[in-house]
């Protein structure tokens, strides 16, 4: 299954999945806190990060990249580029570079990490920051989880262990025992060993400590060196 299958498997769950979370509440006042002006929504999908930002400040700048738009439902909500992580189409000009929902994830090899990072710092203006709701498995081997969503589906997420910090991901979809999707990918996880110069560990997005024992890795980094 490609990256664009697996979304594609995703998408008609998504909004149901993402109103799940409650991190957009988190960004807006991030972006509040760090007077963010220029807003890259990193592997934004629907862009509603993007759109949360430019909501609570009309004059805010925000654009959303991604290398796929399988997830946008009509004209999207900010000006929207495709773009690859490892290489995006951009002068420094961010002063908060917002990556929710992880989207170096789906990017399995050391390189390939390492140059998006980069990437991404690049484009900060000095003082700006990149902040990454990053990945974070505190268990140990292969695990399932499950999940009532609001649309009245019920996921189940089977997680198998197939290298250093990679999993196999299978995400089936149920209504009433009748399986209506199944999606499946390959995703790495955060270690804190991948924190270099300039970079830091939260346990959210307001800053707070790190705790390990809890399923938040929040990762703030400074432009690069």
């Amino acid at each position: 299954m490609t990256l664009n299958d697996y979304y594609a498997a995703v998408r008609p769950f998504y909004s149901a999945e993402m109103a799940l979370r409650s991190d957009v509440a988190e960004w807006v006042a991030l972006g509040r806190r760090l007077g963010a002006r220029s807003v890259l929504d990193l592997g934004c999908g629907a862009a509603r990060i993007g759109r949360a930002l430019k909501a609570d400040d009309p004059s805010r700048s925000v654009v959303g990249v991604d290398l796929l738009d399988v997830l946008l439902d009509g004209p999207p909500a900010v000006p929207f580029v495709r773009g690859d992580m490892r290489a995006l189409p951009f002068v420094p000009r961010f002063d908060l570079i917002a990556a929710a929902n992880d989207p170096f994830a789906h990017l399995l090899a050391d390189g390939d990490r390492a140059c998006a990072l980069d990437e991404a710092r690049r484009l900060l203006t000095p003082g700006g920051t990149l902040v990454i709701d990053g990945l974070w498995v505190d268990e140990d081997g292969d695990f399932e989880r499950r999940r009532a969503l609001p649309d009245g589906t019920d996921l189940t997420e089977s997680w198998r262990a197939c290298g250093d910090h990679v999993y196999e991901t299978r995400y089936t979809y149920r209504r009433a025992d009748a399986v209506l999707a199944e999606a499946a990918t390959r995703v790495r996880a955060w270690t804190l060993d991948e924190l270099g110069d300039g970079m830091r560990a939260a346990g959210s997005l307001d800053g707070r400590a790190f705790d390990g024992s809890v399923d938040r890795l929040v990762i703030f980094a400074g432009g690069a060196t």
